[in-house]
C-alpha cells in the first residue's frame, strides 16, 4: 500500500467545487457527484487521505515567494501556487497533480511529482 496523501482544506474546497462544477456542466449527475464525495470521505476515514492542518498565513507567505520566483517561468496561477506552497509548508516530498503548470512549479521547488 502507498503512503497516505496529505489532504488540506484547500483540497477539500477544490474537489467539492470540481464535483459541483461538473454537475453544472452536465458532465456528471448530482448522484455521481455525491458518490464521488462519499468515496472521498471513505478515503479520509480509511487513512488513504490524511487531513493535514495547515497554517494558512505561512502558506500565503510561501505562495507569494513562489509567485515572485517562479511564476514568470512556470506560468502558475494563484491556486496552483497555493497548492505547491501548502505542500512545502507541511513538508511533504511527493506531490500529485495532473495540471501542467502545477507540475512545472512543483518540480521547480524540488517536490517529487507523481501522477
Amino acid at each position: 500500500m502507498h503512503d497516505a496523501l496529505p489532504f488540506t482544506e484547500l483540497h477539500r474546497l477544490e474537489l467539492r467545487n470540481a464535483f459541483s462544477l461538473a454537475v453544472f456542466r452536465k458532465q456528471i449527475t448530482a448522484a455521481i457527484a455525491q458518490t464521488a464525495w462519499s468515496n472521498l470521505e471513505a478515503d479520509m476515514q480509511s487513512g488513504v487521505l490524511v487531513v493535514s492542518a495547515v497554517l494558512w498565513p505561512d502558506v500565503f507567505r510561501k505562495a507569494e515567494q513562489l509567485a515572485e520566483l517562479h511564476t514568470p517561468a512556470s506560468g502558475s496561477r494563484s491556486l496552483d501556487t497555493l497548492h505547491v506552497a501548502a505542500a512545502l509548508v507541511i513538508q511533504t516530498v511527493d506531490f500529485v497533480t495532473f495540471d501542467i503548470r502545477q507540475d512545472a512549479l512543483a518540480k521547480l521547488t524540488g517536490l517529487k511529482v507523481r501522477q
